[in-house]
């Protein structure tokens, strides 16, 4: 019988034992991850700037054997999978990013637990994680981002040489700080949120806050 609850997820061992992945290991780890279920109720928004390691943090997480029977979903794997044979950058991330959105919003009223992964840099973010707390979901958010965009700027450079998507670095100095100013209603929609500095590769919890326990 599949658990009702995910695997109470344990932030302190997974950065203790936080591993640097390259964009191909995460990747593999992330693809194998996306048909997970038997989790309700509950709402995984791991957010941040792009390049902050939103992707490299939940791969590690999965394989450290925490939310692994929760559902995930990912434009990125999408464009790369699905929408792989359009030609146009911008027109494949788009149709990912429409995917992924209609997955979410489809999501809800299944009352199947979810992991959105976010840069939340649009007020359109926020109203999807309310509209998820108005049907009763519980929501523990992860805001994970370096002190400064040009490191940012650095990893999204490091990540297109391995084979991922590129980012323009004016959109990615922009999203900094729109997420930066989200994060605010994000932590005040959480049940459970915690906030990482990833400047380097010794992450650190900067800042927590518990409404009540999910678990």
């Amino acid at each position: 019988m599949e658990n009702l609850f995910a695997k109470k997820l344990d932030l302190k061992k997974v950065i203790s034992n936080f591993k640097v992945l390259s964009y191909k290991q995460s990747y593999k780890v992330l693809i194998d991850n996306l048909e997970n279920k038997g989790s309700k109720n509950i709402l995984y928004v791991i957010a941040g700037p792009n390049g902050s390691g939103k992707s490299t943090l939940i791969a590690n997480i999965f394989s450290l054997g925490f939310l692994k029977n929760v559902k995930y979903v990912n434009a990125d794997i999408y464009a790369k999978t699905l929408f792989n044979k359009i030609q146009s950058d911008a027109v494949k991330s788009k149709k990912a990013m429409n995917y992924t959105t209609s997955l979410l919003e489809d999501n809800i009223h299944t009352h199947n637990s979810i992991i959105y992964e976010t840069v939340l840099s649009h007020e359109s973010k926020i109203d999807l994680i309310k509209a998820y707390k108005k049907n009763n979901y519980k929501i523990v958010s992860i805001f994970i981002c370096p002190n400064m965009a040009t490191i940012n700027c650095e990893r999204v450079l490091q990540r297109v040489k391995e084979g991922g998507h590129n980012v323009p670095s004016d959109k990615i100095y922009a999203r900094f700080e729109r997420s930066n100013l989200f994060k605010h209603k994000l932590k005040e929609l959480s049940d459970e949120y915690y906030e990482i500095d990833s400047s380097n590769e010794k992450l650190k919890i900067i800042d927590s806050h518990l409404e009540k326990s999910i678990y």
